[in-house]
């Protein structure tokens, strides 16, 4: 074009129509079919004579309108550009929706189409620009030329619905959703199996439900890779997921790239002690319909919780993150989601107004119901929309056999994974194992433990404290004695005595006497190793002995009364 037809505009230089619309088959085959646009430009009669102007046609479809303004609008975001006409048209003098490719409709859609690329040729500089030039008389550079606009910060918004096609049901969708299929588990109401107070009362429906959703029953989608496929291209800045089950990571996005809104089955922590456990350390009690038990923390014996976050709790500390991330995006992808949570809900507003905003889900929900000009919705199945946007970028095949190749290799380490978390408990080399034990143990028995500066369990009267006691231990609990010596030299309290002074050297005499008897009762728990003959012997002659008596205490009279 020479210098003077360069100042021009396009609608100068071109008589621009769409004229003709054709029905198509589409390459997906769960889709039938698709409307294509035939667009005529013929150089005007005045600047005909000019060589380099040449008359074109080219078809474009609908999406492919969408895809031009998506770029104008991230390259020109000064610019007010042209709006373009809804896919599927309502007339307010009919109730009914109209089907989106019935002849009235394709033909209203033709005209409004017009339109759009009428005003966008009039402007001067979205005219001059290289890929609309392109697009009107190139059929096959113009998408190229729009990939050369590459995003460098995009942010996801990921919710249940990214999940369903790898079997795990959504939480709110009507019949099939999670929530609508929780009578089984015999809570009160849905909420309460992710409610703090009813978990501390009844753990065992959320462990029923966590048995369902932990982390290697289930594989990612095509949905996870076409995140994992924006991460390779080195366009993905973060992605912030609302699902616990895990899937980012294991479609192979690294840990810093996720914000698990929500919380995660990757770490546990114990209600009581707080302390922390990977995944993998509770996997197979859960799977075997067991509560985790703590057994890092002596004696603590809290219900180990995966990190999920609770109605109530806190989000992740990383989910203020949103404060950055968002606003200094170029493009917000949001897909499966119901935006019906908060305040999770509440960060896609976070956006500029400017920034581009795709919603790939099956209805129009939240702040898209009132759109910004700059929103672009693809409503219907997630997988097909995600399928159909991946053959645009000629990625389709590539994500496809990144999944096949990814998720073979995932079953195959769950395969392994199996194999030695049994190994594991079969060898005894697990603690939680022991810790069950334990709790088994003291259901069935007895305990008396003597700690240091224990608070004195006395009898009734003329009930001596040594020799009782000794005797419940020696005589009624020779199979299951759990007992710890004090950490001191002795291994049992000396009580106050009253006695005169020989008497107490007597009883101190006789109770070191027993210590010393006992001492090789001493033993970790879940084990008991039976003293020598001679040794229980020596104890029982002590027995004999009248030792101290002592005030009564009411705790242990009960306590005696129970095991005699």
């Amino acid at each position: 074009m020479n210098e003077l037809n360069s100042t021009l505009t396009l609608i100068d230089i071109y008589d621009i129509q769409i004229s003709n619309s054709e029905r198509r088959n589409s390459s997906i085959a769960i889709q039938d079919s698709y409307i294509v646009y035939l667009i005529e430009c013929r150089p005007r009669t005045s600047i005909s004579s000019n060589k380099d102007i040449q008359s074109s046609s080219v078809f474009r479809r609908y999406s492919d309108f969408e895809t031009l303004r998506n770029y104008l609008v991230a390259k020109y975001s000064w610019i007010v550009v042209p709006v373009l006409p809804e896919k599927t048209i309502s007339y307010t003098w009919s109730k009914s929706h109209q089907d989106r490719t019935s002849v009235e409709v394709v033909e209203r859609r033709r005209i409004l189409l017009e339109r759009f690329i009428h005003d966008l040729c009039s402007h001067r500089t979205l005219s001059s620009d290289t890929a609309v030039k392109t697009f009107l008389l190139d059929n096959d550079q113009w998408k190229h030329i729009v990939d050369t606009r590459q995003y460098k910060r995009i942010v996801v918004l990921a919710g249940a619905g990214i999940s369903t096609a790898s079997g795990i049901p959504d939480f709110r969708t009507a019949g099939t959703g999670l929530y609508d299929n929780l009578q089984r588990y015999n809570i009160p109401y849905p909420e309460a199996i992710f409610e703090l107070n009813y978990f501390n009362k009844n753990p065992k429906p959320f462990f029923d439900l966590a048995k369902e959703l932990y982390p290697g029953k289930y594989f990612p989608n095509i949905n996870h890779y076409f995140i994992r496929y924006l991460y390779d291209k080195n366009i993905l800045h973060r992605v912030y997921t609302q699902n616990i089950d895990g899937l980012e990571r294991m479609a192979g996005i690294p840990n810093d790239k996720i914000v698990e809104a929500h919380g995660t089955f990757q770490y546990a922590t114990c209600q009581r002690c707080r302390q922390k456990y990977q995944c993998e350390d509770i996997r197979q009690y859960i799977f075997d319909d067991k509560i985790p038990i703590c057994w890092k923390t002596s004696r603590c014996n809290g219900i180990i919780k995966p990190d999920i976050v609770f109605f109530g709790e806190d989000l992740p500390s990383r989910f203020q993150l949103y404060q950055q991330d968002l606003p200094s995006s170029d493009c917000c992808i949001v897909m499966g989601t119901s935006l019906a949570v908060y305040p999770f809900a509440d960060i896609v507003d976070s956006t500029t107004r400017s920034t581009i905003r795709l919603l790939i889900n099956r209805q129009l929900v939240g702040t898209f119901l009132s759109p910004r000009p700059y929103d672009i919705t693809l409503i219907g199945d997630l997988e097909i929309n995600i399928k159909q946007l991946l053959t645009k970028l000629d990625a389709l095949d590539y994500v496809l056999e990144l999944m096949n190749k990814e998720n073979s290799l995932h079953e195959q380490y769950q395969k392994n994974l199996s194999k030695s978390t049994t190994t594991r408990i079969k060898t005894g080399n697990d603690r939680l194992k022991a810790a069950e034990i334990f709790i088994e143990q003291k259901r069935k028995f007895s305990i008396l433990n003597f700690h240091r500066q224990q608070v004195q369990l006395v009898p009734q009267p003329n009930i001596h404290v040594y020799n009782e006691s000794t005797k419940i231990l020696i005589e009624k609990h020779n199979d299951a004695l759990l007992f710890k010596r004090r950490r001191s030299k002795s291994a049992l309290p000396i009580l106050p005595s009253k006695q005169s002074s020989s008497s107490s050297s007597s009883s101190s005499s006789s109770s070191s006497s027993l210590n010393s008897s006992l001492s090789e009762c001493e033993l970790m728990p879940f084990s008991f190793k039976r003293p020598p003959d001679s040794k229980i012997q020596a104890a029982r002659q002590i027995i004999a002995t009248p030792t101290t008596k002592v005030k009564r205490n009411p705790l242990l009279n009960a306590t005696l009364r129970t095991v005699l």
